[in-house]
């Protein structure tokens, strides 16, 4: 089961990894891509606006406008990594495979770097930069557990 551009349209996370739980049979994979609420950008951001307790504040963030909540919009939530790979756990899933991904995409980057220089610097940097959620999206490749 691919899920990739849809985590941060659900509300409702836990029913959403029950049913992905119920549908993949023992030892089948999954591979969900998702908002990564705590990426650099983000972290670094709040951290300039004074807000010290963004780095451990695990709850997910709703990043609609006032105007879109009133006009019932989609939700768009980015989740925090722990609580994602906690829920993961929690449904039997183990995760083979981290990627931090949308590292450079920042207009800046695109306008002193050219294309192929940045296409090369993600391929060699998802991993490495997975290990600190660098990135402003997570790719995870999962298996569910055989027992």
């Amino acid at each position: 089961m691919i899920l990739i551009r849809v985590l941060h349209h659900v509300e409702n996370i836990d029913k959403l990894f029950s049913v992905i739980n119920s549908l993949i049979k023992r030892n089948g994979y999954f591979i969900l891509e998702f908002a990564n609420k705590s990426h650099f950008k983000a972290t670094f951001s709040e951290l300039l606006k004074g807000n010290i307790t963004f780095p451990i504040d695990i709850f997910p963030k709703d990043l609609r406008s006032i105007r879109a909540k009133k006009n019932k919009a989609l939700p768009f939530y980015n989740y925090h990594h722990d609580i994602i790979e906690n829920k993961l756990d929690e449904n039997n899933f183990e995760i083979l495979d981290k990627r931090s991904i949308s590292n450079f995409r920042l207009s800046q980057f695109k306008n002193l770097f050219p294309k192929d220089f940045l296409i090369n610097l993600e391929s060699k940097m998802q991993k490495p930069l997975a290990r600190v959620n660098f990135g402003p999206s997570i790719m995870l490749l999962c298996r569910k557990k055989g027992s």
